[in-house]
């Protein structure tokens, strides 16, 4: 079985180079305005391999991330490149299906509005069609799409048992009896009940 290999032109600076010491570059006269005339091996190099072991980190993340090949001469592709594999990164960190709630309207790139519900296509959302499939759909949702949770005026509340993840509750009060004896646990005496709190 073949490995698809990437090419990244970025390569760190040598690891044995004689640097000068750290405390010694903060102050070096070169560091603080530049080479002049013939340049200190040791200042050179670290100038060097700042800059060098810099790129080479973010040219390995970008090649990790997205599988693709990273090219020093083409700077353009290279800012894309890092933007996307900083927003492929978010989306790890937040799994695709995953409901995020604010308090005020914020857009997201790559999210989309839940509020109501509706319908996404499934060939541009595939990914979120994977995870979804067809679990909120509603009759009036088409072939050629799929639908996603309609959280207007809803919460969102622990499922009790895997079959119940996605489902929704209707409005209402639990379907339980409630005693004398288990109010006076509810709502306690003064006495009894932390502070500011006792019968209602």
């Amino acid at each position: 079985m073949s490995t698809m290999t990437t090419i990244n032109d970025f390569l760190p600076f040598a690891e044995n180079a004689d640097l000068v010491p750290f405390s010694e570059w903060q102050q070096a006269a070169s560091r603080l305005s530049g080479f002049v005339g013939l340049a200190a091996p040791g200042e050179l190099n670290r100038a060097i391999a700042q800059g060098a072991n810099a790129g080479y980190a973010i040219a390995k993340f970008i090649e990790r991330t997205l599988k693709e090949d990273v090219y020093v001469s083409n700077p353009d592709r290279l800012v894309d490149q890092l933007y996307r594999a900083m927003l492929e990164m978010s989306y790890r960190a937040t799994p695709i299906g995953c409901i995020l709630t604010f308090p005020v309207q914020v857009e997201i790139e790559g999210f989309v509005v839940s509020n109501f519900g509706g319908d996404l296509s499934r060939i541009d959302y595939d990914k979120l069609f994977a995870v979804y499939g067809t679990k909120f759909n509603v009759s009036s949702t088409p072939e050629t799409k799929f639908g996603i949770p309609n959280l207007a005026y809803n919460f969102l509340e622990a499922a009790g048992q895997l079959a119940e993840i996605g489902c929704f509750v209707k409005a209402g009060l639990p379907n339980k009896v409630l005693t004398r004896e288990a109010l006076n646990v509810m709502f306690m005496s003064p006495a009894k009940s932390c502070k500011g709190a006792g019968p209602v």
